[in-house]
Order: C-alpha cells, then sequence, then structure tokens
C-alpha cells in the first residue's frame, strides 16, 4: 500500500463488470469501463489512452500509484474480480474495495 491514496469513484451505469474478461476494456468504445479504467481517469490519465485497452500493461505506461502495471498478484485479482461471472455485485465492490486499497486506490461505488 501507498502512503497516498488516490480516491476512484465508480459510477454503476458506466461500469462494465461480471461479463468475463473478453469484452471488458478499461475505457470501451460504448463509454463503459472496468474498475481500473475508472482508476486510470482518477489518476489524470486521459481517456484517448485507455481506449480499448484491456490492461494497463497493455497501453505501455500506466501504473497504479504503488508502482505497478503487470505481474502482479494484486492488480490481476482487481481484474479478475471486476469481470468474474460468479460473484455478486455487492462481494465484487467489497473485494475490489479491499484490493484496491493494497495498490494505493480509494475505491468507492455510486448510482
Amino acid at each position: 500500500m501507498t502512503d497516498k491514496l488516490v480516491d476512484v469513484v465508480v459510477k454503476r451505469s458506466k461500469w462494465f463488470r461480471g461479463q468475463g474478461a473478453n469484452e471488458s476494456y478499461l475505457l470501451g468504445t460504448d463509454g463503459l469501463m472496468c474498475c481500473m479504467g475508472f482508476a486510470a481517469l482518477a489518476q489524470g490519465v486521459p481517456k484517448e489512452r485507455i481506449l480499448n485497452y484491456q490492461t494497463f500493461y497493455q497501453t505501455g505506461e500506466l501504473r497504479t500509484p504503488a508502482g505497478n502495471a503487470s505481474n502482479n498478484r494484486v492488480l490481476n485479482s482487481l481484474y479478475v474480480t471486476n469481470d468474474s461471472e460468479r460473484i455478486t455485485d455487492e462481494e465484487r465492490e467489497t473485494e475490489i474495495t479491499r484490493l484496491g486499497l493494497k495498490e494505493g486506490y480509494n475505491f468507492s461505488f455510486v448510482d
């Protein structure tokens, strides 16, 4: 965990989740985002830098506040939790919030 957390507000109406990883993007052309897309925007990353990418690693430059882009168990778990078809949204939000703290994010979810 980092000393300073980045506040990330996930708008449920724009949140792509629970439908598997194949169509999940940081920001899709339909305007929907996975949790990490919201995180990237909260870090000040322009929308065009995350459009049609599925992970921070694919962008070639994005990192979490903790300094991770790939090959990190926690970051990978955030993607998997976001996309899992086997958990409820309540479970998903709880787990993303817990994992996010380890990468330097303070996630909150709004309607």
